[in-house]
């Protein structure tokens, strides 16, 4: 026994926690080779649509919509109410807010984001070549202070 810790129970329990990891990445990689199988025609058929006259872009973004109202859907597929109320509650919400609206909003938001991120992106570059440029000063402004002082012997 080290520092209280039976080496032989954190031995026994460090081999079991491992190998449920150990067959977690496994599996992991199994989907992910499957996955990737898969996926190898998308770009085959992006590109066909692109050729049919779909600007690629436009298409793209037109297929994640479609995704995520697939998603939605199949979500609230899958909700149980839990009673009367929240089954009313859930029509009432479905009748409001349709799957159109939701992506119109969040494709609104995202393209918010996209403007606000570039605008980021730009201040950062800004910012950058001034940090360069008062780097730079303080360079020079050191070598100039150091340049008067002579090597000390070895």
């Amino acid at each position: 026994m080290t520092n209280g810790v039976d080496k032989a129970v954190l031995d026994r329990w460090t081999r079991e926690i491992l190998r449920v990891h150990d067959k977690l990445d496994d599996q992991k990689m199994d989907n992910l080779r499957i996955c990737k199988e898969i996926r190898e025609p998308l770009n085959d058929l992006y590109e066909a649509a692109s050729n049919a006259g779909l600007g690629s872009k436009a298409f793209k973004a037109h297929i994640k919509a479609e995704l995520a109202k697939r998603a939605y859907e199949k979500r609230l597929s899958n909700i149980e109410p839990e009673d009367e109320d929240d089954a009313a509650i859930y029509a009432m919400m479905r009748e409001i807010a349709t799957p159109g609206d939701l992506f119109d909003a969040a494709a609104k938001s995202h393209e918010a984001k996209d403007k606000a991120s570039k605008k980021r992106a730009d201040n950062s570059k800004t910012i950058d070549s001034l940090a360069d440029n008062d780097d730079d000063k303080h360079v020079a402004a050191n070598v100039t202070a150091l340049s008067g002082i002579k090597q000390l012997p070895n």
